[in-house]
């Protein structure tokens, strides 16, 4: 009779260690949830916090293609002040990648889309290669799909890229909203 009572009790006890773990797990946010602290993402380590975007950000950094969870992607974004003018006061253009393009960025850069808030005029400029940095956006395909403040946006515009080796591959992404000015 003693066994069984003893079952029972050991039961109870990996329960009382084992769901904490689980209902904890189950409790973690996907990427582009808002945050506070990178364990509001994911309290096992492997998402983080990006503080740098409006009330916080769910992402994995430094992501490759196919490392980001489903219903997500790995965008290169490159910071806007890095952005270069290329030679001759001309945009590059991206759809030509040769030393034989009219304007070709260097080696070392990408011709992206750069686009300032006040102005719904994008250019193409060259960003330096070394200055790229990777996350996991929640991909979607309207700005209902993503929470507010957010707005979905195509990858390839406003020095944002999708990171895949398919050329003909797209996608859109939730990010910050950022302002464009009316033409007067």
């Amino acid at each position: 009779m003693k066994q069984p009572v003893k079952r029972t009790r050991c039961v109870v006890v990996l329960l009382a260690v084992l769901l904490p773990v689980v209902v904890a797990g189950a409790c973690s946010h996907e990427i582009g949830d808002q945050c506070t602290t990178s364990v509001d993402c994911d309290p096992n380590g492997t998402r983080s916090c990006d503080l740098s975007q409006p009330n916080g950000y769910c992402t994995i950094a430094g992501c490759d293609q196919g490392s980001c969870p489903s219903s997500s992607a790995c965008i290169r974004t490159f910071p806007t002040e890095f952005l270069e003018t290329p030679p001759k006061g001309k945009d590059c253009d991206p759809a030509c990648g040769g030393t034989d393009c009219p304007n070709p960025c260097l080696s070392d850069e990408v011709c992206v889309v750069k686009q300032d808030a006040l102005s719904e005029d994008p250019r193409h400029v060259c960003a330096k290669q070394t200055y790229e940095q990777r996350a996991c956006a929640k991909t979607c395909s309207s700005n209902a799909d993503c929470r507010g403040g957010y707005d979905c946006r195509k990858a390839g515009l406003l020095g944002s890229m999708l990171l895949t080796t398919d050329p003909m591959a797209t996608t859109s992404f939730c990010a910050p909203h950022v302002p464009v000015a009316s033409a007067p």
